[in-house]
């Protein structure tokens, strides 16, 4: 006779709330291991960009928060030294006024394969390193791309430390004392000499570019400010403002500009690029390779704008003004009041009705290649900048915007009501300040005015 033996059964509720503890622990670990890690890379981004925060204090902190955690999770930071995080440099040490370039180039090298621990400073953190402003500025004054109101801020930023400014001499070729040369670089023979015991620290007075020319007469710790402007709104903006003969005289009918977008080069003037207003003249003003006026070349005008992005600390757009002057203040170290602006020699009583036929963008954009090149190159370059400053930047770009509305409305005041100065209170991105009389005429005054009052202070005449 068999006898069965009695079904056996897994007791499988009390398995698996077993499991459903163990996943519940690993779960909890997990989270607080990737607590920790994004607190260390927190404190090794503040190590970076503040000289003044302690690592191992910050450690010490980190360990009086996770004292009622498990032992081995206490040794995650609790065994990590300063010379561990940083083993190639001392953070408390660092001198606050300067950055040395070449231990940070070791120390990025020293930790290359820790790229996901050590956080990288924006460009104008490194440079606001130094506490110092930036005085020497050579500015690349573009013809019709809102250079004049750009041009303003660098003039009174000299004149207020009566700084040395490049001139032509009173009496030149242009035919105006504001310009330098609508044909070349600088020369020993379109520039006058600075003033004995004195050199050179702004330029900004229209001139073409070239960075070995820009070398030899301005300081070597310059800072190239360029600016730029949407092709076709510029295209439009010279049709207005200078009215070239070989379009308006030439092309009969109409709509000259217009007809002249179909054919280029049957009304181009012969010769040099630099003869003509309409063939990319941005491009011209920036010094791109003549041949590539006459053929054009993607890859070299890549190449070439690679080069000048190099030389260029940083390029206004003209449509996005206020955006581009609260960067430039960022990374030249500059106050608020220093980029303050009033809009100067915008047209009036504009006259596009040369442009209305459809498709006249679309032929432009065909046929100004390089223009549209740079536009776009440091188009995605300052917003490149932008972002990497992160929320910081829009808070001080929207309180821009409000007190540069309000200086407007206040310089357009009669004098009597601007008796009593506008009183700006000191922000996180600026000191305190006052806008009076003085600082609205400043604001307002005419290039060549305002070069004129330079050129007196300078060297003593107005006609030298």
């Amino acid at each position: 006779m068999v006898v069965k033996s009695p079904e056996m059964r897994i007791p499988w509720k009390p398995i698996k709330m077993y499991c459903f503890r163990i996943l519940f622990c690993v779960f909890g670990v997990a989270l607080l291991v990737i607590h920790l890690l994004s607190s260390i890379r927190y404190s090794s981004y503040r190590a970076v960009v503040d000289p003044s925060f302690n690592v191992i204090e910050a450690i010490g902190e980190l360990n009086k928060n996770i004292a009622a955690k498990p032992d081995h999770d206490k040794t995650i930071v609790a065994n990590m030294k300063d010379d561990e995080a940083f083993p190639n440099e001392s953070f408390q040490n660092r001198n606050d006024d300067m950055i040395d370039d070449n231990k940070v180039q070791e120390f990025t090298r020293n930790n290359k394969g820790n790229a996901d621990t050590y956080a990288t400073t924006t460009t104008a953190e490194k440079i606001e390193a130094s506490k110092e402003e930036v005085q020497h500025i050579a500015f690349l004054k573009v013809h019709k791309a809102a250079s004049s109101t750009a041009q303003n801020i660098f003039l009174r930023f000299g004149w207020k430390r009566n700084l040395t400014f490049v001139l032509s001499p009173a009496k030149n070729p242009a035919g105006y004392p504001n310009i330098i040369s609508l044909r070349e670089s600088l020369t020993n023979s379109n520039i006058l000499r600075p003033p004995p015991g004195k050199h050179y620290d702004i330029l900004c007075n229209h001139v073409f570019y070239n960075y070995n020319a820009f070398r030899q007469f301005m300081p070597k710790d310059t800072k190239f400010i360029g600016i730029v402007r949407e092709p076709f709104e510029l295209y439009k903006s010279i049709l207005n403002y200078f009215k070239p003969r070989y379009i308006f005289k030439m092309i009969q009918g109409p709509h000259p500009a217009s007809q002249f977008l179909r054919d280029p080069a049957k009304y181009e003037p012969k010769g040099k690029s630099s003869n003509s207003w309409t063939r990319s003249r941005m491009a011209i003003e920036y010094g791109f390779p003549e041949e590539l006026f006459k053929k054009y070349d993607k890859a070299a005008s890549e190449k070439y704008l690679e080069k000048i992005g190099h030389e260029f600390t940083m390029v206004i757009i003209a449509e996005y003004f206020e955006d581009s002057v609260v960067m430039m203040r960022r990374l030249l170290r500059w106050q608020t009041k220093d980029i303050l602006f009033v809009n100067l020699n915008v047209a009036r009583h504009k006259d596009e009705s040369e442009l209305t036929k459809a498709y006249d963008r679309d032929f432009y954009r065909n046929y100004a290649k390089l223009d549209y090149d740079i536009y776009n190159f440091f188009y995605r370059r300052l917003r490149e900048q932008i972002r990497e400053e992160g929320q910081d930047f829009d808070d001080e770009l929207l309180a821009f915007k409000e007190l540069r509305k309000r200086v407007q409305e206040f310089c357009a005041l009669p004098a009597a009501e601007k008796a009593q100065p506008l009183e700006i209170p000191k922000t996180s991105w600026g000191e305190q300040f006052a806008i009076g009389i003085e600082e609205c005429k400043d604001m307002t005054s005419g290039e060549i005015s305002f070069i004129t009052r330079i050129r007196v202070r300078q060297y003593g005449s107005r006609d030298i």
